[in-house]
């Protein structure tokens, strides 16, 4: 009998850039059509995802992985800088026992 394998929880990191990639691919798609639209204008019988192949070059598994840590490491900063901004409203008032006592 096999034994049974507890699923890995997902890293706060790997859940940030799982978002990324969604965001990415959501940007990547109002880009086509927004390529389209202007094709389409333009007159052309063209692809645009040709259109597109020819502006960005063959390497571009490495570039949307950097994409996808650059908007990762984005809203890692706002978090940041939330939970900081939180952290100094909770800082502990030097006078506060002197305040609770009145």
């Amino acid at each position: 009998m096999a034994k049974k394998t507890k699923a890995k929880k997902i890293s706060f990191r790997q859940r940030l850039r799982n978002q990324s990639a969604e965001r990415l691919d959501d940007i990547l798609q109002a880009v086509v059509i927004v390529v389209d639209t202007q094709l389409l204008s333009a007159g052309a019988k063209i692809s645009s995802k040709d259109v597109m192949r020819l502006i960005c070059g063959s390497q571009t598994k490495t570039l949307r992985e950097d994409l996808i840590t650059q908007l990762s490491n984005e809203t890692e900063a706002e978090l940041e800088s939330i939970f900081n901004r939180q952290m100094e409203l909770l800082k502990e008032d030097p006078d506060g026992d002197e305040k609770e006592a009145k």
